[in-house]
């Protein structure tokens, strides 16, 4: 809800129960940490803040248990505090939701820093590195140097163009709020304790049960545009409301050059080529050194396949020389025709030759 301020305090209370009226609404168990932004930019931070109870046929409000909330997401919203874009995960832990501050895009929750332009978590030392912050400390949106919250019963809840936003109790008696006006008539729980009131310096500007309303948010009229920083305290930028860092400064170049760092930056936010990387470089070399394996493995296989087919070869191969050899050792046989039946009939025998005859004598000459 918002609420211009006149120069009265405002109601917060008040204020509330016409706005559920109004729209026919119901109390949603939550309440939000706004943080102001750039430009038109407001940071909503949700959280549980209580439940409705009926304790003997009545209503009554029931905070939780301890000042800490589990804050586990935030919404991007405007100054006219349009609830419509998404909600973003984000675990910043436990803690006192009047402690965390925004600077430079970076939300400090406690002992975390939350970059919401990349929309991840950063270490100490980079981003808006050099701009430390203590629990309880707020920035200015325009001034780098973090200031010390408490200041006796006073709580400091925000800074706004170099104004402090205080938080202090102050008494009342117990009254109600409506937490269902969904039916018609509004039902009504009671809400125990004491207020807050919300001072700008001095000025009192709002109040409301301490149940339910325990930081608010202050919106200038024009919008308030990023700075850009000149220099950089390093050593100990964190100061008290009356004490400033001496430490020596440096110039925002350099802060600029630590913040891209390769050293402290996630591995998704390095500029520098992605094959550079050292979990490329170990990917690249898992696959390169199972490929040398796999080809030493094949090289190993068909050493083996050719060493065994070669003994055979071998073995081939000696024993056609063998049977060469016993081929070529002794000499082959003639090849006899055997005669044709007309060759045979033709072939007559040989008569015996007579003995000459003697024509001297009478008597047949000796054959030679």
């Amino acid at each position: 809800m918002k609420a211009e301020f006149k120069g009265v305090p405002i109601d917060l209370l008040t204020l509330y129960n016409q706005r559920v009226e109004a729209n026919n609404g119901t109390f949603n168990n939550q309440s939000s940490r706004l943080l102001l932004g750039y430009s038109d930019e407001v940071i909503v931070l949700p959280y549980f803040v209580g439940e409705i109870v009926t304790v003997r046929d009545k209503f009554l409000f029931v905070p939780r248990e301890n000042g800490l909330v589990q804050l586990s997401s935030w919404i991007q919203s405007d100054r006219d505090l349009d609830m419509s874009s998404e909600e973003t995960s984000a675990d910043f832990g436990e803690l006192d939701p009047t402690t965390i501050t925004l600077f430079q895009d970076t939300i400090f929750a406690g002992d975390k820093m939350y970059d919401i332009i990349k929309k991840d978590f950063v270490q100490a030392r980079t981003h808006a590195s050099a701009m430390q912050n203590n629990p309880g400390n707020h920035f200015d949106l325009t001034d780098e140097t973090s200031i010390a919250g408490g200041n006796g019963s006073k709580t400091l809840v925000g800074v706004i163009d170099r104004k402090r936003i205080y938080r202090q109790k102050c008494k009342r008696k117990a009254i109600t709020f409506n937490w269902n006006c969904s039916e018609g008539e509004c039902k009504r729980a009671t809400v125990n304790g004491d207020n807050y009131c919300f001072y700008v310096e001095s000025c009192r500007v709002a109040f409301g049960p301490e149940q339910l309303f325990q930081d608010i948010l202050m919106i200038p009229e024009a919008p308030i545009q990023k700075p850009v920083l000149r220099l950089v305290a390093t050593k100990n930028p964190v100061v008290s409301s009356t004490k400033k860092s001496t430490a020596p400064p440096i110039f925002a170049a350099e802060v600029q050059e630590e913040e891209n760092s390769h050293d402290y930056l996630p591995y998704y936010h390095h500029e520098f080529p992605y094959w550079k990387h050292p979990l490329f470089k170990g990917f690249a070399t898992f696959i390169l050194v199972q490929i040398l394996i796999y080809g030493i493995t094949r090289l190993y296989l068909s050493y083996l396949i050719i060493r065994r087919y070669k003994k055979k070869i071998k073995a081939l191969q000696l024993s056609a020389i063998k049977d060469n050899e016993d081929y070529f050792a002794g000499e082959p046989e003639k090849a006899v025709k055997p005669e044709t039946t007309r060759k045979k009939q033709s072939k007559k025998p040989r008569e015996p030759q007579a003995n000459p005859k003697d024509t001297k004598g009478g008597v047949e000459a000796p054959r030679v």
